[in-house]
């Protein structure tokens, strides 16, 4: 996904499926998981479905990022300029 994104709230839609063995840890990190989550479906060996979730009325930004390059700290993790500085490109989602 590259371009906008409008989801009804309580809305799931696979956004990211990525193929085991694919060398990066791609991963999609949300700017405001309170508007947007990120649910993570782990198949093994580097596998795995992303699902955005839209959970309330609003915009969020959802990154594309390489999860080696985030911190291990939860915390400093779900940080914007984290994401931001990590990230390799991004798309809006607007849940209604």
């Amino acid at each position: 996904m590259s371009v906008p994104v409008r989801l009804a709230a309580g809305e799931q839609r696979l956004a990211l499926s990525t193929p085991s063995g694919a060398g990066a840890d791609l991963r999609l990190a949300s700017e405001n998981p309170a508007i947007v989550a990120i649910e993570v479906r782990e198949h093994g060996m580097g596998a795995a479905d992303l699902t955005l979730v839209a959970k309330a009325p609003g915009s969020a930004r959802v990154h594309y990022v390489n999860r080696s390059m985030l911190p291990r700290d939860p915390v400093k993790r779900a940080q914007i300029d984290y994401i931001r500085a990590a990230s390799l490109g991004s798309f809006l989602v607007t849940v209604k």
